[in-house]
């Protein structure tokens, strides 16, 4: 599956999202002001093995771990992806989501950086 197609199954998901909702009125995650951390903490305590196995279900670009260049071609995969994902949310501007563009973006630079550094 693509990153992409990862984030529709989880969006069409109404059980996981109607499991979220009742768990978030509970006393224990009235402590947490921010409604991400709490849907987040709630997923990865109840719902862990699901996210883990969507986790692995991502299709990475096929890349030669013995090619130079190959972390510069996963980060420029990963900062289209993230890119992708961020203009076809229907949530416009939401923070969390251009916080993984900007950390893809500064995954490339280390993996340019690194690819500069081996062809010295």
């Amino acid at each position: 599956m693509s990153p992409v197609d990862v984030a529709n199954e989880l969006q069409s998901n109404c059980d996981l999202h109607e499991f979220v909702s009742s768990e978030k009125n509970k006393e224990k995650w009235k402590k947490h002001k921010n409604d991400f951390q709490r849907s987040v903490g709630i997923l990865f305590l109840n719902r862990g093995d699901y996210l883990y196995k969507l986790a692995l279900s991502v299709k990475l670009p096929d890349v030669d771990p013995a090619d130079k260049a190959a972390g510069r071609q996963l980060g420029v995969w990963a900062v289209n992806t993230a890119l992708t994902i961020y203009a076809s949310t229907s949530r416009r501007n939401d923070f969390f989501l251009l916080h993984g563009v900007t950390g893809a973006w500064s995954l490339l630079q280390v993996c340019l950086l690194r690819f500069l550094l081996i062809i010295k």
